[in-house]
């Protein structure tokens, strides 16, 4: 029995500890980029570019440090690059729109971490305690720049 109360605790911290996702899991540095032209003028009126993702594939449930732009909000132009992909807020008040980050979100930039949670499925987790979700995009977007 007292094997059994000191063995039960100290499996569930080594879970714990050990788990990749977990409140005291490392956070990675991102892959290195596939590319280096994010965005191409087109031409016309509106000031609107081609965006290309150039993000590295990353590993589903490892914390990965990114720098998010909040200036115009945490998904306009674009929403973040991450994992070869552009991602979509699922917050409707933040999706493709140019506003204020939500409480809870440093600005211009919040460095914190990327989280993919399932193929279609990622976290942005923001050091003011802010944590957005997003969908996956596909392919290259067209977009206004913020300014």
């Amino acid at each position: 029995m007292a094997a059994a109360v000191i063995l039960v605790p100290l499996l569930a911290s080594v879970l714990f500890i050990a788990n990749p996702s977990g409140p005291l899991a490392r956070i990675e540095p991102l892959p290195p980029a596939t590319g280096t032209v994010t965005q191409i003028p087109i031409l016309g009126p509106g000031h609107r570019f081609l965006f290309f993702p150039v993000s590295g594939r990353v590993t589903p449930g490892v914390k990965y440090r990114y720098s998010l732009p909040t200036h115009c909000g945490i998904d306009y132009p674009t929403g973040p690059d991450f994992d070869g992909s552009f991602w979509d807020s699922v917050d409707p008040a933040q999706r493709h729109v140019s506003t204020n980050p939500p409480p809870g979100f440093a600005g211009p930039q919040d460095e914190g971490y990327m989280l993919l949670l399932s193929a279609d499925t990622a976290e942005f987790h923001g050091s003011r305690g802010g944590v957005a979700r997003y969908t996956r995009r596909n392919g290259a977007f067209v977009a206004g720049v913020c300014n």
